[in-house]
């Protein structure tokens, strides 16, 4: 009897712990928990059962330092923040800025230190500001070693203020933009590429550029597929609105890079018409451009800033001739768009 009486109670147990996770909501497996340890680190976080939870909350007003995630997964963030957003993980972290305000006084505002990927969305019909200050190894106020991705379609607003710090920058490692508004400004390049590999790749979005150096600068390639770049140029020195080492290609979109020197002509195998040039003397800041061609086409737009190159493209460019108007008088250049003879 005793025996008998000790494998009731055994089944009688195991069938109330049965029971009482057949009963306990879905949402606690898997629904959002936040976890923050004595160091300051924001970790992913088992829950017993072996099912890790991949998405955490981080509400920036509540932390006095700088925060530290550890860990790979998904985190969405809001809130105002002083100091600094560090990544140091072993697989991809994923943020969803959603209404951010970072102001980073010594370093960059978000940076990711491994060589894991970083991901950074941002969320629909939110405006997240970005701003650093101070010189360190980190030089932009996005920096990541690992590749780093920007997609969404929220908007981002980026001030590179490091001493000879960029707006968004990796080392030996690729930059991709699928989406979002996207507003850099910055004491030196806009979006640089640095090291000995790597490219900048643009699939969607829009992109402002204003930049005391390079508005882009890679030391891979540059390549455009689709969205819209418009970049400004230091006026100072040897800076151009797209500065690469491996070539430019563009291939959809709509480009206008205005730059003072170096001008670099696109790759012949670039699947969209654009028009490039150089000129001797500056054109002068306010002055008004048309690009014309025989057939009745024509663009025109207003010089930003005084610039000697220029890089324009976008899809309704078809072959021909073109002229260039400044200030509704014909200049000597004239381009035959099609040829790759510009």
């Amino acid at each position: 009897m005793k025996n008998k009486d000790g494998v009731q109670i055994i089944v009688v147990c195991i069938m109330g712990i049965i029971l009482i996770c057949l009963l306990l909501p879905l949402g606690n497996l898997n629904g959002i928990f936040e976890y923050k340890d004595e160091k300051n680190e924001l970790k992913e976080n088992d829950i017993g059962s072996g099912i890790f939870i991949k998405t955490n909350n981080i509400v920036l007003d509540n932390f006095d330092n700088d925060i530290t995630i550890s860990e790979g997964g998904e985190y969405n963030i809001k809130g105002t923040f002083n100091h600094s957003v560090f990544i140091n993980a072993n697989d991809i972290v994923i943020l969803n800025l959603n209404g951010v305000n970072i102001n980073s006084k010594v370093t960059s505002a978000i940076a990711n230190r491994g060589k894991n990927d970083l991901i950074i969305n941002l969320v629909s019909n939110s405006t997240n500001n970005l701003i650093d200050y101070g010189y360190s190894e980190y030089d932009g106020c996005i920096y990541s070693k690992g590749k780093l991705t920007i997609d969404g379609t929220g908007t981002l607003n980026i001030n590179g203020n490091q001493k000879d710090g960029e707006g968004i920058a990796t080392t030996d490692n690729d930059i991709i933009i699928n989406g979002g508004k996207i507003n850099i400004s910055s004491n030196d390049d806009g979006i640089n590429v640095g090291g000995n590999s790597g490219y900048i790749t643009i699939n969607g979005g829009e992109i402002n550029i204003n930049a005391l150096g390079d508005g882009i600068d890679s030391n891979g390639s540059f390549v455009m597929n689709g969205g819209k770049l418009f970049v400004l140029s230091g006026e100072k020195g040897k800076t151009t609105g797209i500065d690469t080492d491996d070539g430019i290609e563009i291939n959809g979109g709509n480009v206008i890079a205005y730059g003072s020197s170096d001008y670099q002509k696109p790759l012949d195998s670039s699947l969209q018409n654009y028009i490039g040039f150089s000129v001797k003397n500056y054109i002068e800041e306010g002055s008004e451009l048309a690009f014309s061609n025989n057939m009745g086409w024509e663009f025109k737009t207003t010089a930003n800033q005084k610039f000697k190159t220029f890089i324009f493209s976008n899809p309704e460019l078809v072959n021909g001739a073109y002229y260039l108007y400044v200030n509704g008088e014909q200049t000597e250049y004239s381009f035959n768009v099609g040829s790759n003879d510009m």
